[in-house]
């Protein structure tokens, strides 16, 4: 009796045994997740993590289950667990938070194994190069990348070229919402000051990739990305100062993410220099606000991004003369006598607001809805010397000429709503997305006199005068539509073989005020229609390379001024752009290599030939054929014991076929027509190249870094014109900057502290990056003594020339605090 009662009270004991399961949740960046749900499905055992991602599950009685792990906005993960003992099981939940990877669409982004060459830039890669500058400046070491400044040091005016391709046929997209200009499809980044301070990730597409939203990317597509939800709370204060009287203050904080629901971020920042050119002063505020609200399956996100300009004008270019002698000298603000006119500037201001909304209706279906609406308003001023007030709507019955200054304003609105609709199978081998987007334009053109010489006070004045308002010495509107629906498919099948197929119709309808036939103004319409097929195909070598090929189609309409500077006989017409790529990539933890071939061949590219039109205008003209050919490569030592060495490199050739160069013949009016055959498309060096080396030292300390890098760049010849003119030529170049990166942690409540000191153009080299050109004939005039743009380039030809030197040696320092 005694045995059979204790083998039923160890009988008892086994059945009833319980054990404990433990363990941590952390996501991809090893930060804790504070209050993840762990739980036993289909018991009612489950706890929530504390606040360092710990948790424990107790009493748990013996046998299979299976443990789950959820954390708003995170892939749940799952493990089989057979419990017999206490069991330590930790998980690593991936992806992002909601909005950003999980349900939110991107499908304007190029993902890992699609068949295009692209550029991924992420956080860590802008922060280093972040100190103030314009965007093109964080991104000048890419592939293919020109960039030019007309301040000379990055802050104000700036812009960017890509494999020779003008801003104006790069496509921007922040947060999937188109940046460019509609009219003139120009990015003006001043507008957005330290827009890089916002942005979580860039990629830069080269060559037409994808379907996109807004303007026709006819050479290459830049996507900013800023939505991200911070899961705690943060704030950074940045400070900066440096060469040319350049100082920056800016804060950004966030409140993470409140009752695992919603957040808000914020952004400011404030930044002032002189320049390098003589008075090309800049003064840029700017302020972002987010509003964030997350669900287990949707989000909703409202950005408002807010920028002021104020910029002393720079961008005369320096007369050819003057390069030796006075290479910081600045026309801008001159025809006044004495002392140039102190408000020769640009001033204008632009917010952007966004609201989107993701919603993963199942497993195979999300859903992304976008509102945005642009608006922006300023004018740039001019003191202009002996004007006829007659030609600015004025009467002077003295008929004299006058001083005068003018503005010329731009009051604009952009707005409109973008859906896109992303589907693919469980398996993930089908993935079909489907885009559309609606977007209108209204830009109010107009011109208004400020002062003359013939009022009763001075200039000097101006600022305390009292004025009557002034009246519209020209006034237009544009109104431009712009209808965009696009259809992506790829199949991934024997998990090698990854096929794209990319269909999209675009309608552009732009009213406009332009010249008709018999050179009178009058409002005007034209409608476009484009299709722009896109297929490719990429072969997976193995998880970490493959090799690729795509072919794309993109047509691109006149810009504002095609339009309205000429009549509806001499319109240009529409550009077309035929691109084939052929890659390979290799992308290891420690090592990436790319090489891509690329043949870009246009019909009817727009370019500048100095013909004067039927309404005495110098417009661009369609050029029959044209090509951009060339090999990129990219790649290198990623990190290797703290040590990275990269290097990117472009070898092109740019060519129009034939080309007809028209002359402005002063001694007899008219013009003389020249026609040149496989001339060089102007601004594309056939060689860029680029190389980023450095060394992270105290890798093995937890509390400090230190890092140290030297940056280069060399740019080939380039021409100004398409004439290959040795007279319209730009020295090739080549400059390095060094990079010094300090930083501590855990000093009371700063959670870091980190130095930056970058030395640009560290061996002070002269160049030029950017010019202008005007050729005439002039046999019975020599203007080189008059004119200092003027430079004679032998039988009777001469030139004018105008110059955008760029900033020798400077140093920007930046210190930020981190809590």
């Amino acid at each position: 009796m005694i045995r059979l009662i204790t083998l039923l009270l160890l009988l008892t004991q086994v059945a009833t045994a319980q054990f404990s399961i433990s363990g941590e949740i952390r996501n991809d960046e090893n930060e804790a997740l504070i209050g993840a749900s762990v739980f036993l499905e289909g018991t009612s055992y489950g706890v929530i993590t504390d606040d360092n991602g710990y948790y424990e599950i107790e009493d748990v009685p013996e046998g299979e289950y299976i443990l789950k792990a959820t954390y708003l906005g995170y892939r749940p993960e799952t493990e089989s667990v057979n419990v017999i003992e206490d069991l330590e099981v930790s998980f690593v939940l991936g992806g992002s938070i909601f909005g950003i990877e999980e349900i939110e669409i991107n499908g304007t982004w190029v993902k890992k194994n699609m068949p295009f060459s692209y550029k991924n830039s992420e956080r860590e890669s802008i922060e280093r190069l972040n100190l103030g500058q314009d965007v093109p400046y964080v991104l000048k070491y890419t592939p293919s990348m020109v960039v030019t400044s007309d301040a000379g040091a990055g802050i104000g005016y700036t812009g960017m070229r890509i494999r020779g391709s003008d801003p104006s046929r790069i496509n921007v997209t922040i947060n999937g919402v188109p940046l460019n200009d509609s009219e003139s499809q120009l990015v003006f980044w001043v507008d957005l000051p330290d827009f890089a301070s916002s942005a979580e990730e860039i990629q830069i597409q080269r060559g037409v990739g994808p379907s996109t939203n807004g303007t026709s990317a006819f050479g290459a597509s830049i996507n900013l990305k800023t939505n991200k939800v911070r899961l705690k709370p943060y704030m950074t204060v940045a400070t900066g100062l440096g060469s040319f009287n350049t100082n920056k203050i800016g804060v950004s904080a966030g409140t993470g993410l409140l009752n695992n629901k919603f957040g808000f971020d914020i952004r400011y920042s404030a930044i002032n220099s002189d320049g390098y050119i003589d008075r090309a002063s800049s003064k840029l505020n700017s302020f972002a606000g987010t509003f964030n609200y997350v669900t287990e399956s949707s989000s909703l996100n409202f950005n408002l991004m807010t920028g002021s300009e104020i910029t002393y004008q720079a961008w005369n270019g320096l007369p050819y003369q003057l390069l030796e002698t006075d290479r910081t000298y600045n026309s801008a603000g001159t025809d006044k006598p004495g002392d140039p006119y102190k408000d020769e500037v640009d001033d204008y201001n632009q917010s952007h607001m966004q609201l989107h909304y993701n919603k993963a209706v199942n497993e195979n279906l999300n859903i992304n809805l976008k509102g945005h609406y642009t608006r922006g308003l300023g004018f740039f001023e001019n003191y202009k010397g002996d004007e006829q007030l007659s030609d600015f709507g004025l009467s002077d019955p003295q008929m004299l000429d006058r001083d005068i200054v003018i503005q010329r304003w731009l009051d604009n609105h952009f707005y409109g709503v973008i859906a896109e609709f992303n589907y693919k199978d469980l398996e993930e081998r089908h993935n079909l997305i489907y885009g559309v987007s609606a977007n209108q334009y209204l830009g109010n053109h107009f011109g208004q006199v400020r002062w003359h010489s013939g009022l009763d006070f001075p200039v000097e004045t101006l600022d305390t005068a009292i004025l009557i308002a002034p009246a519209d010495y020209y006034r237009n509107l544009g109104n431009k539509i712009d209808f965009n629906t696009y259809g992506k498919w790829s199949y991934k099948f024997k998990d090698r073989f990854l096929t794209y197929l990319d269909l999209q119709y675009r309608y552009v309808n732009y009213a406009f005020e332009g010249y008709d036939d018999n050179g009178v103004l009058v409002d005007q319409v034209d409608n476009l229609s484009f299709f722009n097929p896109k297929a490719g195909i990429s072969y997976l070598l193995n998880n970490d390379s493959k090799i690729y090929i795509s072919y794309a189609v993109a047509n691109r309409e006149p810009n504002r001024n095609d339009y309205t500077e000429s009549s509806t006989n001499s319109r240009p017409q529409h550009e077309t752009l035929y691109d084939l790529e052929l890659g390979y990539t290799l992308q290891t933890d420690v090592f990436s290599a790319g090489v891509n071939i690329y043949n870009m061949s246009y019909d009817n590219q727009l370019v500048l030939t100095g013909a004067i039109n039927d309404v005495g205008e110098y417009s661009r003209q369609n050029v029959e054929s044209s090509y951009r050919r060339g090999v990129e490569f990219d790649g290198g030592l990623k990190d290797f014991r703290g040590v990275h060495f990269l290097v990117n490199a472009t070898l092109s050739e740019n060519r129009i076929k034939s080309f007809t160069e028209y002359i402005d013949d002063w001694d007899n009016g008219g013009q003389i027509e020249k026609t040149y055959e496989l001339t060089d498309l102007a601004f594309s060096p056939s060689i860029i190249l680029a190389n980023d080396m450095g060394v992270r030292l105290l890798r093995n300390n937890q509390d400090h870094a230190l890092s140290i890098s030297l940056l280069s760049k060399y740019v080939g010849k380039q021409y100004i014109d398409n004439t290959s003119n040795e007279n319209a030529a730009l020295d090739a170049y080549f400059y390095n900057d060094l990079l010094f990166s300090y930083s501590f942690m855990g000093i009371n409540f700063v959670k870091e502290i980190q130095l930056n000191f970058n030395v640009y153009n560290l061996f002070d080299q002269q160049y030029v990056s950017n010019a202008w050109v005007y050729r005439f004939s002039s046999e019975g005039y020599n203007p080189v003594a008059d004119d200092p743009s003027a430079r004679a380039e032998g039988e009777g030809t001469y030139n004018l020339t105008g110059l955008y030197p760029q900033a020798g040696r400077y140093f920007l320092v930046g210190l930020n605090f981190k809590f």
